[in-house]
């Protein structure tokens, strides 16, 4: 539970932070810092894999930091799962400083720690290959058509790389007032700067992340891996805020 701190000027992490939705330069400095801690809680999902550590300086104060490291997807193929970080647990991070002082560090290496002699239990592996494991995916083929001709849409969809998408950082194309309302936004208004929920429109139009579809008879669910957003869309015209009453009054059936 001591902050360690290494001001090393010019040290970049070489974190992977493959299908990360933001640049951390908007986040974080280039001076490497160590922290030691006591882990709160651990998120494990798209964007961004986080984790919250009580610090303890030097003075006695205790602090709450933020860890954030790549996306889920990244590291799940590294081998880690919502099981590799468990809180109450012991770890030494080391990775980037937060901009303007915030208590803020990017997972650049993670030690899970004995308690009592700080030896180094686990060393989880940020990038896959890094554990000695391969991974082997099965690819399926699904038909593009149900069997009455109608379109199949059941299945993880993901975002290909030619158009415009958060790989090539190309805008969508904006009608004239699209672009209107484009040219008034701020980039540091973007809420997924501090990796806050953007909506579902802009997950839906430029995630990166897959997004899979449930498909049924009256209507199919979207359910987005970057922040676990769902959509339901009804083939029958109702709201999917409807309650049964509602929709009774509006002379539809549930």
């Amino acid at each position: 539970m001591r902050f360690i701190a290494a001001l090393i000027l010019g040290a970049v992490i070489a974190t992977n932070q493959a299908y990360a939705h933001h640049s951390f330069a908007a986040s974080f400095t280039d001076a490497e810092i160590v922290l030691e801690g006591i882990i709160n809680r651990y998120i494990f999902k798209n964007p961004h894999v986080l984790f919250y550590m009580t610090v303890t300086d030097e003075s006695g104060e205790e602090a709450e930091w933020m860890v954030e490291g790549s996306a889920a997807t990244s590291l799940r193929n590294a081998g880690w799962s919502n099981q590799t970080i468990q809180p109450g647990q012991h770890v030494r991070i080391t990775g980037r400083a937060g901009r303007d002082n915030k208590p803020m560090i990017s997972m650049g290496n993670v030690e899970i720690l004995d308690p009592e002699t700080r030896i180094v239990l686990r060393n989880p592996a940020l990038r896959q290959g890094e554990g000695g494991g391969t991974i082997v995916a099965e690819i399926i083929s699904i038909p593009l058509h149900l069997g009455d001709g109608r379109p199949n849409l059941t299945g993880a969809w993901g975002r290909g790389r030619d158009g415009p998408s958060f790989y090539n950082h190309r805008a969508p194309p904006f009608n004239e007032v699209g672009a209107a309302l484009q040219a008034q936004w701020d980039p540091a208004d973007d809420p997924q700067v501090a990796c806050e929920n953007p909506g579902l429109p802009r997950q839906g139009g430029y995630t990166p992340h897959p997004v899979r579809i449930g498909q049924f008879d009256d209507h199919v669910v979207i359910s987005y891996e970057e922040y676990g957003g769902v959509r339901t869309i009804y083939f029958d015209g109702r709201d999917a805020g409807n309650t049964d009453d509602e929709l009774v009054k509006l002379g539809r059936s549930t």
